[in-house]
């Protein structure tokens, strides 16, 4: 099992760092713009926030299931589809693609903090005790599932359209993107969801 980390480590400073940092900067400074912005629309705030509601219902959770195994379950269950979905993405040979979540994300968390300003409530005590315990691992897996969709998307590039087509091996390279989904992205979403299912009801009062 170290090897296994070990080789994957490696493989994040190889292949999936670079797409990893410049995905997470781009994509959380369009998250700081698009606050400012939907702070002089609410009537954008108020469509985008009854679309999260409709969201909470497909995964079938209501506020009196938090705390509860069924909402850690269903927030779990549904973020490792979403991360999943991220990095199969990468079979489009165009390299945004994968990226479409991770800023769907960020963009659900500035329409609540614009929300939650635009009520005043304690934007603060949002992302302090709301977002922020479930909100890093959460992030981190978003963003590592996207820098792997990245990647297979660079790999798949370069197998149909590029002289180094011969050179590559897409079935091995497609076994390592999901290998480093299944050992890294999973468990952080497992971590997360149990986060946000149990603790991040319990600080909020729920």
């Amino acid at each position: 099992m170290q090897r296994l980390y070990k080789h994957e480590w490696d493989k994040f400073k190889e292949s999936y760092r670079l797409p990893f940092l410049i995905g997470m900067v781009l994509t959380m400074v369009f998250g700081v713009v698009a606050y400012y912005m939907l702070l002089s629309n609410p009537d954008v705030v108020d469509a985008y926030m009854a679309a999260i509601q409709q969201q909470m219902e497909r995964i079938d959770l209501s506020e009196e299931d938090f705390g509860t195994f069924t909402a850690a379950w269903g927030i779990m269950s549904n973020n490792i589809r979403v991360a999943l979905l991220t990095v199969v993405l990468g079979i489009v040979p165009i390299l945004i693609v994968p990226y479409f979540i991770p800023v769907s994300t960020i963009l659900s968390i500035s329409v609540l903090s614009a929300y939650y300003q635009n009520v005043g409530d304690n934007l603060g005590e949002l992302l302090l005790k709301g977002i922020l315990p479930h909100g890093i691992t959460e992030l981190i897996a978003i963003f590592l599932a996207a820098a792997i969709g990245f990647h297979f998307s660079l790999i798949t590039f370069k197998k149909l359209f590029t002289e180094e087509r011969k050179s590559i091996h897409w079935f091995r390279a497609v076994k390592e993107c999901f290998l480093s989904f299944v050992l890294v992205v999973f468990p952080l979403l497992v971590l997360s969801g149990l986060i946000e299912g149990y603790i991040t009801p319990a600080i909020m009062g729920m």
